[in-house]
């Protein structure tokens, strides 16, 4: 597998961990059968894309940049679709995270 693949199954990984964040408020503690398959479902497969991007991506990248993309994802999600709130300190603290994942991969 090139890099290049690598890092789009890690970014898809990355989207499905804030799919399944999310699914596990939808779920309501896990009562809600659908919202919690879906959860499982989201869950299970952003881990195993995970491990399979690390079969190139070096851990320490791999794992903080599929973190940053689900945190990334939560923040916009709820701001777009549940009324959340976007302050200037909450976008500086993820172009922050951003700029950590680009010091780990240099």
């Amino acid at each position: 597998m090139s890099a290049t693949l690598a890092w789009a199954i890690l970014i898809f990984a990355g989207i499905l961990e804030s799919f399944w964040a999310i699914g596990l408020k939808l779920s309501d503690g896990l009562t809600r059968p659908f919202y919690t398959i879906a959860t499982i479902i989201c869950a299970a497969l952003s881990f195993y894309l995970l491990a399979l991007s690390m079969k190139v991506l070096p851990a320490s990248v791999a794992y903080s940049a599929w973190g940053a993309i689900g945190i990334s994802g939560v923040v916009m999600i709820e701001y777009i679709f549940f009324n959340g709130e976007l302050s200037l300190i909450k976008s500086i603290s993820i172009v922050f995270i951003v700029i950590g994942i680009f010091g780990l991969n240099n």
